[in-house]
């Protein structure tokens, strides 16, 4: 799977060959810049490594954030068809260096690779008390409300009863492709359904790319800015935990974001 693993122009999209410094007079040093690109469509590499071997290795320094120095460098997951953030080589050659000529090979070297699935999942959310008697008062105007969708752990237990606005949240997601207060839902519409004699919330799938953290509930809410303000509308419960690993985490809501139904006669 090695070959998989190509060198990457840093700014352009297109495959190196080699990575070019020219002549480094002794005593003098010279930079580079380059990605790594996963060529595979199904898999990911998992904890990717660059290292050099080689007469010249000695003298070759890398970095991930063009600051910090080191022989070798990890530069983490790659997903199919992705390329790296950009890689800083060094050259260093020593004021004594000796004459001839000097050559390294950089390994590009992945721990594993794996076929991770996307995790897109199909919930329809539970409604907080308050929010339903917030739109027998004018307190929503959901097509036009700025609506979001956050996640929390496990540690965070709903309370349909008493949880009003976002302050009443606790224990939200921290983790790589994650931003604090979640995701603005768009395309939302708020209609009945005459089939199924249902007034239905609706918007499209939310998704969080290349996703690392684990949770456990999604909680809707109108968005005032401001979290004392900013009143639930409903929660959704996965069931388990959902630890996405360098993955796709994404919701669809197929049947509604949530569904308000008269009770059967």
């Amino acid at each position: 799977m090695a070959d998989v693993l190509s060198l990457w122009q840093a700014r352009g999209d297109a495959a190196l060959s080699t990575l070019a410094l020219g002549d480094v007079p002794a005593g003098s040093s010279a930079d580079t810049q380059f990605r790594v690109k996963n060529l595979s469509s199904v898999l990911t590499a998992t904890g990717v490594q660059l290292t050099f071997t080689g007469s010249a290795a000695g003298e070759l320094w890398l970095s991930a954030d063009g600051q910090r120095f080191a022989a070798s460098v990890s530069i983490g997951n790659l997903r199919p068809g992705s390329a790296s953030p950009i890689v800083t080589l060094r050259r260093v050659t020593p004021a004594a260096a000796a004459a001839g000529e000097h050559s390294a090979t950089l390994q590009l070297l992945a721990t594993s690779w794996t076929a991770l699935e996307d995790r897109r999942m199909a919930v329809t959310a539970t409604p907080y008390g308050k929010f339903l008697l917030g739109l027998a008062v004018g307190q929503f105007n959901l097509p036009a409300d700025v609506l979001k969708v956050l996640l929390t752990t496990s540690s965070y237990t709903p309370n349909v009863d008493t949880h009003e606005f976002l302050t009443d949240i606790t224990n939200e997601v921290t983790g790589t492709g994650y931003t604090a207060n979640g995701i603005t839902l768009t395309g939302v519409t708020w209609a009945y359904d005459a089939n199924n004699n249902t007034a239905q919330l609706n918007c499209d799938p939310v998704l969080w790319s290349s996703a690392t953290f684990t949770a456990r509930y999604a909680v809707i809410y109108k968005s005032t800015g401001t979290a004392s303000t900013s009143r639930l509308i409903g929660y959704l419960d996965f069931g388990t935990n959902q630890s996405p690993v360098g993955q796709d985490f994404g919701i669809t809501f197929s049947s509604g974001v949530l569904r308000i139904q008269p009770a059967s006669a």
